[in-house]
């Protein structure tokens, strides 16, 4: 294999960032729980998506990884601020 799956889920994150750099910071303001059903749902038209041969035009799968590592940022930043460890959370 020639990516490690940390290598592809940090390029990614940063690609999906990018490509929707007009929305800033605003997924911050959303809890882990709105990230994680998002997440879902990218996971849920995929899932569609494979089982009916359609071609969507919107990775659906990058976007999923992506509101799964806001979540997890978030559930860090959270345990981090009341003193835990990144190792906590």
């Amino acid at each position: 294999m020639r990516y490690k799956p940390s290598q592809v889920a940090k390029k990614t994150v940063k690609l999906v960032m990018l490509q929707n750099n007009n929305k800033g910071d605003a997924w911050k303001e959303q809890s882990e729980l709105d990230h994680i059903k998002h997440a879902l749902m990218h996971l849920g038209i995929l899932h569609s998506d494979i089982m009916t041969s359609h071609n969507s035009s919107e990775d659906h799968l990058a976007h999923a990884i992506t509101r799964l590592a806001m979540a997890r940022a978030i559930t860090i930043d959270k345990t981090i601020r009341e003193g835990g460890t990144i190792e906590k959370a």
